[in-house]
């Protein structure tokens, strides 16, 4: 996809969105996820590009570098995201507020929103985790930090979240191998064997040298890429290596020596067949079936500091800034499952004290809507019919993990 230019000239018009969020996701990976689990780097990049547009100078400049793009190009990526669902990512975000304890530096930001951005007042700590639930299908029970009701100590006053989650089928599922895996996973039961319909290759990538890597897709639009490098690798330098091998080609096996590789063996043998060339190739690979869950507290990156000078502004009596994000992911022979809810939230300096009664004139709107390893889950659209309105989609990471533990 072809970047766009912002309003201010800052844009980055060379860089599609895919781009700009494996850029931040790789930063936010290398920072976040050394052990096993799982994040979203694009549930975070959503909200801070939401954010942007809101900040005031200093805090502006920090939030477009973490972006990528300045702040104009990154709210409209991020809208056209979430005006054009992918197939297989459901998604929400919503704005939860207290309305007495706001500024009118919210309304003034809010109504930038795109209309995707659902909004409404302050929810119950069970509303949230309900919504948490129905949002990523279940994945996941809770909301990711606690909301305070208004009448108590530092009551919640400004949410802003999204939500991430897909559950999809193997296009071609895995076989069970009747042979253990070994290595460090010696353990790991049951083990996935390829099938010849699954993409195995090496490929040469910059961050982490040459590694091996799986690929499996679902029908509509989602691949989950396996990376392993050799050892001594750094887990970053691994996570890199992952997003580098998304759009990277495979070696060709003639130009690789014969024999063992710090993940693969290399064999040769003569077979006459039918064939229309004097050369052909087959690939396996084995796997473990894993799952993980991560909760992380979001306040020690680098951009969280200008998240919190672009949301203080917007409550009366501000009383810091929180941000966490949880999330799952789990990988067997039919499919690959994951989720993740990503919040910041403000609270107020102290409990709310009721204004004098009076009357008052409310107008109730009710809106129905009744209408649908290392590893990195990419969303891919290759096989599906030319479609511009989700072109921006292509190769957007969606899911990182470090699959450390497979038991």
């Amino acid at each position: 996809m072809a970047g766009r230019r912002s309003a201010r000239g800052l844009g980055t018009p060379d860089r599609s969105t895919a781009d700009l969020v494996a850029g931040f996701t790789a930063g936010f990976t290398q920072r976040t996820l050394t052990e096993h689990g799982v994040v979203s780097g694009l549930g975070v990049w959503l909200l801070l590009a939401l954010l942007a547009p809101g900040a005031p100078g200093p805090a502006r400049t920090v939030l477009e570098e973490a972006l990528g793009t300045d702040a104009p190009d990154a709210a409209a990526r991020a809208a056209e995201l979430l005006d054009n669902a992918h197939p297989d990512v459901a998604q929400a975000l919503a704005v939860w507020a207290q309305r007495v304890l706001l500024t009118p530096a919210f309304d003034r930001w809010a109504a930038g929103l795109p209309g995707a951005v659902a909004r409404g007042a302050m929810p119950t700590q069970e509303q949230a985790d309900t919504w948490t639930a129905q949002e990523t299908r279940g994945l996941i029970g809770r909301f990711p930090i606690t909301l305070r009701p208004l009448t108590g100590p530092s009551p919640t006053a400004v949410v802003l979240t999204s939500a991430l989650a897909t559950q999809i089928r193997w296009s071609t599922l895995f076989d069970l191998a009747d042979e253990p895996l070994g290595g460090a996973f010696v353990p790991a039961q049951p083990v996935l064997s390829s099938r010849p319909q699954h993409d195995v290759r090496l490929t040469d990538t910059v961050a982490a040298g040459r590694v091996a890597v799986h690929t499996a897709w679902s029908d509509g639009g989602l691949r989950v890429l396996s990376v392993i490098a050799e050892p001594g690798r750094t887990v970053g330098d691994v996570h890199q290596a992952a997003l580098e091998a998304v759009g990277s080609p495979g070696v060709d096996l003639f130009d690789v020596p014969l024999g063992a590789g710090h993940a693969w063996t290399l064999d040769e043998s003569v077979k006459t067949m039918v064939s229309r060339t004097d050369r052909s190739t087959t690939t396996h690979a084995l796997l473990p079936t894993w799952k993980a869950a991560t909760d992380l507290d979001l306040s020690g990156e680098p951009w969280f500091a200008a998240a919190v000078a672009t949301m203080q502004p917007w409550v009366t009596e501000p009383d810091g800034l929180e941000g966490r994000q949880s999330a799952v992911a789990s990988y067997d022979q039919t499919g690959f499952s994951a989720a993740a809810v990503t919040a910041f939230g403000v609270r107020g300096a102290s409990a709310y004290r009721p204004q004098p009664r009076r009357q008052v004139r409310i107008r109730h709107l009710e809106v129905r809507f009744d209408r649908p390893y290392a590893v990195v889950a990419v969303a891919d659209l290759p096989s599906r019919p030319p479609n511009p309105r989700l072109d921006h989609w292509n190769g957007i990471p969606v899911f990182s993990a470090w699959v450390a533990n497979p038991r």
